[in-house]
């Protein structure tokens, strides 16, 4: 007797986002289900469509899975002991998990903060800061699900890499700043422009306290999502008109690669035009001539032995990965461990 919502935000450009909510409600009609409806939210309104309290609840708890997802995939690759860690993990997980249902900020955050504490305590191999570390980024839906990424974390996990994990939360701060910058509506007023500045700002203020207040597990840097410089990485290979994830993908790929991880990997659904777009670019662009030509930093300072430094494009659509793409996985390991030697020669 339940009456059950499907949540699927939607957005326009260049890709199937857009289909995805329309797709849904076919499936319902055509089984006759009763009592089942999609609820869809606008990336044009910044998925501000029930009201500032959802969306500031909302906020809090994606931000924080988008660090917990980086802080599991260092267990799993750095823990001493992987199944006592993973343990621990989930005993917190559940903790902070159920404090987010109940929606009170201040235990929340008191929370998060008993939950580092107890996460600090696990030993690890090495220091986060000194471990190879891989930039898993691409389509926003792909990068996070289990099951469209076939087991590409622990492989590498197996081996010694950390993930770091494209934030869903960046596609977010990528709507205000569509917003802000009057991409997707010519109509936008002076006064909604303030009010998204004015949200963005206390988006980014939810963000550093979270940051903050898990970073002290150790597991995770206290680090912002910026997508300025993002873009910036990416403005000459990409047009800002072209709206979409092609920008962030490439931006991203190109501002992480020596200064964050040593090689990254992009995926994306089968026959995504924004992920092959981006992959077409960075197939050029991955060299150490492009990340100097792209910085908006300049030349920093890199080791010169770097010539093309590693990057994988993966499409998925659920199906076993087949064996050219693990050789290729396997290839792409053995370059980025080369990478991270020499990154800790750069000097």
């Amino acid at each position: 007797d339940k009456k059950v919502l499907f949540f699927m935000p939607h957005g326009y450009g260049p890709c199937r986002q857009g289909q995805y909510y329309i797709m849904l409600q076919e499936v319902i009609k055509d089984l006759k289900l009763e009592n089942v409806a999609v609820l869809t939210m606008n990336e044009e309104a910044s998925f501000d469509d029930l009201g500032k309290d959802f969306f500031r609840r909302g906020w809090i708890a994606l931000m924080i899975s988008d660090v917990l997802t980086d802080i599991y995939n260092a267990l799993l690759a750095i823990a001493e002991d992987k199944i006592s860690a993973l343990k621990i993990f989930d005993i917190e997980w559940k903790k902070i998990e159920a404090k987010i249902e109940l929606g009170v900020e201040k235990e929340i955050f008191n929370q998060l903060k008993s939950s580092a504490d107890e996460l600090a305590k696990i030993k690890l191999k090495t220091k986060l800061k000194d471990a190879k570390t891989i930039s898993l980024i691409g389509e926003i839906y792909v990068r996070k699900e289990e099951f469209s990424l076939g087991g590409i974390i622990e492989e590498l996990a197996e081996r010694g890499f950390v993930v770091r994990t494209a934030p869903i939360s960046e596609y977010i701060y990528y709507s205000n700043y569509l917003l802000k910058k009057k991409k997707l509506d010519e109509d936008y007023s002076l006064f909604d422009k303030t009010k998204i500045i004015l949200k963005d700002k206390f988006q980014n203020f939810l963000e550093r306290k979270i940051k903050r207040a898990l970073s002290k597990s150790n597991l995770v840097p206290e680090e912002m999502i910026n997508i300025d410089e993002t873009i910036a990485y990416s403005r000459n290979l990409i047009s800002e008109e072209l709206v979409g994830e092609g920008i962030l993908t490439t931006g991203l790929a190109l501002r992480e690669i020596l200064d964050h991880s040593c090689g990254v990997i992009s995926i994306g659904p089968f026959n995504c035009m924004p992920c092959r777009l981006a992959d077409s670019i960075l197939n050029n662009e991955m060299t150490l001539d492009g990340k100097h030509k792209h910085s908006p930093f300049g030349e920093n300072g890199y080791n010169p032995e770097l010539k093309n430094l590693p990057f994988l494009y993966v499409e998925t659509d659920g199906s076993p990965f087949p064996q050219i793409i693990q050789s290729r996985l396997e290839i792409f390991m053995m370059q980025a461990e080369e990478t991270d030697n020499k990154m800790k020669r750069r000097h």
